[in-house]
């Protein structure tokens, strides 16, 4: 609230009633603050007042001179010559009254300006103080968010390995995925041509066995048919042989079976643990992300110094 020439003026009264001289400096700290202009202002009127009424009266010249003027002209000179005195006197007493409160004036005003002048460096050492926060403040600032873009970059370098890691995992995935598809393909492949083998030796046995009823047959008739007979014994060695070549490739086939079965199981193997490993960098990638994200998380949240006066 501005304050006013009443204000001003009933804080003189008061201290002029409390028996204190009422100087420039003691009516603003009556007040509590204000403008030194405005106090001297109202400060002049209120002394000036005061002046006034403490002049002297000063009464006209007497009747009986007056009336006596003509007679009396010498003591009449005489009289306003000492009145005039007296009023030069009561002229210099109030020029001297005058001085004497100029001064006063100058040392109220002086003072005032030492108390504003101490005022002003208080508030000067205060900003200086606050602006020495503001600069540490600005500068932790920029500490804070040098170490946030630290965390988000190493958070996206995380992530996009995150990334690679488990595309190499969905890729091992496939890849077995495929393995186990043309192993399964290759397993029934060689079912089916192990059924087709032992179809074929099942047939070459009943043919065996035909071919020996015939012989059978043949050796009965054998005095009568020796031709036939040698014959009948070119083919049954024939058929023998043609058992003992199924036979072995029945023998070489199984064996191919097995080692192909051995080799799809070492590539499924070394599939599996490829795909392992790429779960566990993929894992500990993720938890690399977490604690960087919880990182960033609490750099976000940190208060900044001298938010508070």
């Amino acid at each position: 609230m501005a304050i006013t020439k009443q204000d001003i003026l009933a804080a003189a009264d008061a201290l002029d009633a409390e028996g204190v001289k009422p100087t420039l400096a003691a009516v603003r700290k009556k007040l509590g603050g204000g403008s030194f202009s405005t106090i001297s202002e109202a400060m002049r009127e209120w002394k000036a007042d005061h002046a006034a009424g403490a002049t002297p009266l000063r009464e006209p010249a007497p009747a009986a001179v007056v009336e006596r003027s003509a007679d009396l002209a010498a003591e009449l000179w005489a009289t306003c010559m000492e009145l005039a005195n007296a009023r030069l006197a009561g002229e210099r007493e109030a020029l001297e009254a005058a001085r004497e409160e100029m001064e006063a004036s100058q040392r109220e005003a002086a003072e005032l300006a030492d108390q504003m002048a101490g005022e002003i460096e208080a508030l000067q050492a205060q900003v200086s103080s606050l602006q020495t926060r503001a600069d540490a403040a600005e500068a932790e600032a920029d500490e804070v968010r040098g170490e946030l873009a630290g965390a988000l970059e190493r958070a996206g370098r995380a992530e996009a390995r995150a990334a690679e890691i488990e595309k190499r995992a969905d890729d091992a995935k496939t890849e077995l995925g495929r393995v186990h598809e043309l192993l399964s393909a290759e397993r029934q492949q060689h079912a089916a041509e192990l059924q087709r083998q032992t179809a074929a030796l099942q047939a070459a046995q009943e043919a065996a066995r035909a071919q020996g009823e015939e012989l059978a047959a043949l050796r009965a008739q054998v005095a009568a048919v020796q031709g036939e007979r040698d014959q009948a014994r070119a083919e049954v060695s024939s058929l023998r042989a043609e058992v003992a070549t199924l036979t072995a490739r029945a023998e070489a086939e199984r064996e191919q079976h097995q080692e192909n079965r051995k080799r799809a199981a070492e590539e499924a193997h070394r599939c599996a643990e490829k795909l392992t490993k790429a779960t566990a960098e993929r894992d500990e990638a993720r938890s690399e992300v977490a604690h960087l994200r919880g990182q960033l998380e609490a750099l976000s949240g940190r208060p900044k110094a001298g938010g508070k006066s």
